[in-house]
């Protein structure tokens, strides 16, 4: 076998193993996306339960009572429910923003653009939205009103 024979041959080799290693590398970063995407999913689920927990221990269950039945809210109570929305549109925001970055799924999004559409159906929140969309980036802002329409 000739000097010129071993190169080729190494060149082959050397061909198959740059395949096999972008195979590879390629495998690798479907792994790491699906991980993302399960980190982010865990985090807003755990970022949910701990919204609904909050929540039980809240007395916002008092005030919706008030507002299922058209009783006037107290200064406190218009406030608490203020922050209620805020917070909870938020999380939205969060889980929009990670939904155009492409770390959470469609599904996962569908999920929660039913929740902010269940949200923005409510008289109090169109009340209430005008004065808060400010806090929010002009894409969020822009999908919540598309769904408020």
């Amino acid at each position: 076998m000739s000097f010129e024979t071993l190169g080729n041959f190494g060149d082959f080799i050397g061909g198959i193993a740059v395949v096999i290693t972008l195979a590879y590398l390629a495998y690798q970063i479907r792994q790491n996306t699906k991980e993302v995407r399960n980190n982010a999913i865990q985090a807003l689920l755990d970022r949910s339960t701990t919204l609904f927990d909050e929540n039980i221990h809240s007395p916002m269950a008092e005030v919706f009572a008030k507002l299922q039945t058209e009783q006037a809210l107290t200064t406190e109570e218009q406030w608490r429910l203020h922050m209620f929305i805020r917070r909870n549109f938020q999380l939205y925001e969060l889980v929009f923003l990670q939904y155009q970055e492409g770390r959470i799924s469609e599904q996962v999004m569908q999920a929660y653009e039913r929740r902010v559409k269940a949200s923005v159906e409510r008289d109090f929140f169109c009340e209430l939205w005008p004065t808060m969309k400010m806090f929010y980036t002009d894409d969020f802002v822009k999908f919540v009103d598309k769904l408020n329409n």
